[in-house]
């Protein structure tokens, strides 16, 4: 754990405990381990941070790059906390999954609306148990069911909210599509949203990120190739092949949780978003049961919201930016998607998603 502070961790941490438990200014933001053996890892401690309603509204990301001048820690004992929680529940959350670079966050702060609902982008705890099960630490050295506890745990902590009437709303990262399945068992009255877009529209927005952000996306379309004994060679993969294997893996696992929860997922394509962000925006919030009035998709702030960048909001990006910006990306990379999305098709049956028409919203959640 790397912090610009050194926590807080009292002795005396009675009343301490309750508050973590109950007020949402002490914010859930990590989770430390320690080995008791070579053969077995347990939670240590849970890591809150001091912030306000305004972090949670501004933040694009809740992990290393909230927006928190100043980072406070409180580290609490996990037993102690364990303890403490015993069957005590704050309402159910509802998700927003998706598949990356697919303007998630944008639908989640058109979703956001104080007293209404509160939203939590990219909390780091649920990315840092995800990615205890990808790294093969449960069950090995970390046992499952420890490991569904402390899931349990966290996603009470991410529920607590300001207004008694507030409904909580998170965003995961992508990389959290990983245990959305346990999410959803662990908190059956949990309702989800799964955005996605089409293979096409994900390159073209891959070919805009840096090269750390291709990095990491070929090391995790090898980690796929590996876990998965896909019949692809992973030496030469160039940057837009390894995006549409990571691309694939994505609609697979969201196939599958749709299949697995029927009734409790709602499919939404993002071109359909763009297109009518004032519709679907008020058919998922009527599918979640976020309760947000009609003036809401109306307001100013529901328009201003759409003319800025979703992870940067004090900055302009209109609709027509956005679609210049991608029809130049298409122009100069013609070629290469077009080699990349014949590649795909070359290594993959027809994703199902695929042949959706641009208009479907299944609200049913039946595939």
């Amino acid at each position: 754990m790397q912090q610009n502070q050194k926590p807080n961790s009292a002795p005396n941490q009675g009343p301490l405990l309750q508050k973590c438990l109950s007020n949402p200014d002490l914010h859930l933001h990590e989770l430390s381990f320690q080995r008791e053996s070579e053969s077995q890892l347990e939670v240590n401690r849970f890591h809150f941070l001091q912030i306000s309603r305004k972090t949670l509204d501004i933040s694009s990301f809740l992990d290393n790059r909230i927006y928190s001048l100043e980072k406070k820690i409180v580290a609490l004992d996990y037993a102690a906390l364990k303890a403490a929680h015993g069957q005590q529940h704050n309402k159910t959350p509802h998700f927003i999954f998706h598949t990356s670079f697919c303007c998630s966050t944008l639908l989640s702060r058109l979703l956001q609306a104080h007293s209404s609902t509160l939203c939590l982008r990219e909390p780091k705890a649920l990315l840092i148990l995800a990615e205890l099960i990808r790294a093969g630490h449960v069950p090995k050295v970390l046992a499952k069911k420890s490991w569904l506890q402390c899931l349990n745990i966290c996603l009470d902590l991410l529920a607590k909210r300001y207004h008694p009437d507030e409904q909580v709303l998170i965003k995961p990262s992508n990389l959290v599509n990983l245990i959305a399945p346990e999410i959803l068992t662990l908190r059956p009255a949990s309702r989800a949203v799964w955005l996605s877009n089409s293979l096409e529209a994900f390159l073209v927005s891959v070919l805009k990120k840096n090269p750390e952000t291709r990095s990491k996306i070929h090391r995790m379309a090898q980690q796929i190739i590996a876990a998965e004994r896909l019949a692809i060679t992973p030496i030469g993969l160039n940057d837009l092949q390894s995006a549409s294997v990571f691309w694939e893996y994505q609609q697979q696992q969201m196939q599958q949780l749709i299949k697995d929860h029927p009734g409790r997922l709602m499919y939404v394509r993002t071109s359909q978003l763009l297109a009518d962000p004032i519709a679907v925006s008020m058919r998922v919030n009527k599918f979640l049961g976020l309760n947000l009035p009609d003036c809401h998709f109306t307001s100013y702030k529901f328009r201003d919201t759409m003319e800025r960048h979703a992870k940067a909001p004090q900055l302009s990006y209109t609709s027509r930016v956005r679609q210049t910006e991608n029809r130049q990306i298409r122009k100069c990379h013609q070629q290469a998607l077009q080699q990349a999305l014949q590649w795909h098709a070359s290594h993959f049956n027809d994703t199902c998603t695929e042949t959706w028409p641009e208009n479907f919203i299944n609200e049913q959640a039946v595939l």
